[in-house]
């Protein structure tokens, strides 16, 4: 009986703890006129915090990966990257659980009133991030400062579930 309650207050911890995610799903679209496939999936933290995580997958592109770490802005003040979206200093540093830091510059760096957006060109990183073992932990260092913020454990699982099944390279 103790180890059925245990498990059961498991399981629970575990729902509360992803029900906050917010998946718009998988989609993928094949274009008529080319016949290339086009796989995407954006994860964010929750309906209040849109940050999180988007993978898209383009045939075309030799089965490259774009991975994009977005953090949400609104009612948080302060920004690292600029609004000219250059890129230069910038750089993204990752720290899973267990307890080693990427080092990464962006291919790709985006701001707005709501978000900032830094891109990536790198399967590794993807897969890297889908089998994330709890939450991940995030450094944007820009023009503008630092910030540091925190994707989900949700939202990793979800792209593996998701992105991962569907669209990622085999």
């Amino acid at each position: 009986m103790f180890r059925f309650l245990v498990a059961l207050s498991l399981a629970i911890v575990s729902m509360t703890a992803w029900a906050q995610v917010v998946d718009d799903g998988v989609v993928e679209s094949i274009d008529e006129f080319t016949a290339v496939r086009t796989c995407w999936q954006r994860v964010h933290n929750s309906v209040d915090d849109r940050t999180g995580i988007w993978m898209t997958l383009d045939e075309e592109d030799g089965w490259t990966v774009f991975t994009y770490i977005v953090r949400a802005t609104a009612n948080q003040g302060s920004s690292a990257f600029s609004l000219l979206g250059t890129i230069g200093a910038e750089r993204v540093y990752v720290r899973f659980d267990e307890g080693d830091v990427l080092e990464l510059q962006p291919a790709y760096v985006e701001r707005d009133l709501t978000r900032e957006v830094a891109g990536f060109m790198d399967n590794a990183l993807a897969a890297r991030l889908m089998s994330a073992p709890a939450d991940v932990r995030v450094r944007f260092d820009g023009p503008n400062g630092r910030v540091d913020f925190t994707i989900d454990h949700g939202v990793a699982v979800a792209l593996a579930a998701g992105f991962g099944k569907t669209c990622y390279p085999q």
